[in-house]
């Protein structure tokens, strides 16, 4: 038996078939962890809607810094 293992590993073909399914074990492990350890510890709450709108709002428009538009806007809200 030791002398067929021997004989085995001495091959090229086989050597690099360790190589790859040594490779393949880790990526499956790590696929294994990221799927059942690392999504359950991520508990995301919905924000409310109007909130998101909001920041989205702010983040997108810039604040009107001239005077006159801001007039404008002011008149155009009291009517």
């Amino acid at each position: 038996m030791l002398m067929l293992a021997d004989n085995v590993l001495n091959q090229p073909w086989m050597i690099l078939l360790l190589i790859i399914v040594f490779f393949g074990l880790i990526v499956l492990a790590i696929i294994l962890v990221k799927r059942f350890v690392i999504n359950k510890n991520k508990k995301v709450e919905p924000r409310p809607e109007e909130e998101v709108r909001e920041e989205e709002l702010n983040r997108i428009l810039e604040p009107i810094t001239d005077e006159e538009s801001l007039k404008a806007m002011e008149e155009a809200d009291k009517k």
